[in-house]
């Protein structure tokens, strides 16, 4: 593919301008990029890699005409938003290169992550949400983003939600002629990579609460390459994926960062734990996979968190994934927020417990007094803490805040959202069957 101009660039916002005021200037009339570390060339801050596109690929007009003179895409909408799948074949000839966004960027870093697709989302969001999406693009824990301007986001593209294999696992648990132990064994392997970007965003004082399966995206990364045929030829797809899915195999990251549920915790609260941000943020997603799809779905889920295997067997530390403990174990995470808590307590005698209600779950202000009051964040979070940090199989996380943030998220007035209860899988694959069954009732209405 070649260049549109010798003088492309991305440049980033001037140093003495806050990204919110940055970002409400650029937004309608320029194009906005944001990469992750991987494609560059050289080590750069993350605030080097979201800027304005310059030449023909930083001017919206040219990204809306080479948009709407390609092939009608797959698409799909809600009340909010409209979102629009373009394949390799539709964007090939046009689609920018690397050096059309910046000649610092890496060719084959550049095409792993572009060559298989792109999805276009149109949604009028504020522009603090849309400075977490490109936050999130940059940092790597969200899909990356080649254009944004006004209410359209060209970004990496989206190859199947969490949720499309989870509900393609429960489809293969109701079907007695197919099997769904290929399913379990990439959800439960996937889990990690999803929680490493949980992870990572508790680590930059981000909070995001509505964590479900369809807020967690897969987005193809091709592998090979290495020759440096820029053709994309010799690339193949790498990741995850199941029998049925509707594009390549990817990798997970974070889509859906809605104000309501999204915060950024200043560093002016002291309190703050990204330890008990993980296992807070860990938790709504386990519970309303929980809800939406099953317990043994989330019991998968579970067991990789625990450092079991997919049969539940306690893994040895050699068995177990790179950086267990500091990054993915939710019973390391809550234990070590509790004894933070407990170490800075006044008063030593006072319980772990009683110790996290007074302090570690104080950043949880951060979110509107409606929010925090209609699902008890701050007195929930104290008592979640204890139960994951316990190895007990009988504790109960259908908790007021977590029972009531499902049915929230998911537009439900019933869920069950206790992960530790005990799964019927015989009876779980007849209500699956059942649902089936009715679903293709109801397409031949």
């Amino acid at each position: 593919m070649k260049a549109i101009v010798d003088t492309a660039a991305l440049v980033p916002k001037p140093l003495d301008v806050s990204f919110l005021s940055w970002l409400d200037e650029k937004r309608s009339s320029h194009v906005v990029s944001a990469l992750p570390a991987a494609l560059w060339n050289k080590p750069t801050a993350i605030g080097s890699r979201i800027g304005t596109l310059s030449s023909h690929a930083g001017d919206p007009r040219w990204w809306r005409d080479q948009l709407f003179s390609a092939p009608l895409p797959s698409s799909s909408s809600t009340e909010t938003d409209a979102t629009m799948r373009y394949d390799h074949d539709d964007l090939f000839a046009w689609f920018p290169a690397h050096d059309d966004v910046d000649p610092a960027l890496q060719s084959i870093e550049f095409d792993r992550i572009s060559l298989a697709g792109t999805t276009v989302t149109v949604h009028a969001m504020p522009t603090k949400r849309l400075l977490f999406e490109l936050e999130a693009a940059a940092n790597g824990t969200g899909p990356a983003i080649f254009a944004a301007s006004g209410p359209v986001v060209v970004s990496q593209l989206h190859s199947f939600r969490l949720s499309d294999l989870l509900a393609a696992r429960n489809a293969a648990l109701a079907d007695p002629l197919r099997t769904e132990a290929t399913f379990d064994a990439t959800i439960f392997e996937s889990t990690a990579a999803i929680v490493r970007k949980l992870r990572a965003l508790a680590t930059n004082r981000v909070v995001k609460l509505n964590v479900t399966a369809d807020s967690v995206v897969f987005c193809p990364r091709l592998a090979g390459g290495d020759d440096g045929d820029d053709g994309g030829e010799s690339l193949s797809e790498s990741g995850y994926g199941f029998d049925g899915m509707p594009s390549v195999r990817g990798l997970p990251y974070l889509r859906c960062f809605d104000l309501e549920f999204t915060k950024r915790v200043p560093n002016s609260i002291d309190s703050y734990s990204a330890d008990s941000a993980y296992v807070l943020m860990t938790a709504v997603l386990l519970t309303t996979v929980r809800a939406e799809f099953g317990g043994s779905a989330a019991r998968l889920m579970l067991r990789k968190l625990k450092g079991c295997d997919v049969d539940g067997r306690c893994l040895s530390a050699d068995e177990l994934p790179e950086l267990f403990e500091p990054t993915i174990s939710i019973t390391a995470a809550a234990t070590r927020a509790m004894s933070a808590t407990s170490a800075t307590s006044a008063t030593s005698a006072t319980s772990a417990t009683s110790a996290t209600s007074a302090t570690s779950a104080d950043f949880l202000t951060v979110f509107s007094e409606p929010t925090a009051q209609d699902f008890h964040l701050q007195s929930e979070l104290s008592e979640l803490l204890p139960l994951f940090a316990s190895e007990s199989t009988t504790a109960t996380t259908d908790r007021h805040f977590l029972s009531n943030l499902a049915k929230h998220l998911l537009d439900s007035s019933h869920t069950h959202t206790n992960l530790f209860a005990s799964v019927d899988l015989a009876n779980e694959a007849s209500v699956f069957a059942r649902d089936v069954l009715l679903e293709k009732r109801l397409g031949l209405v």
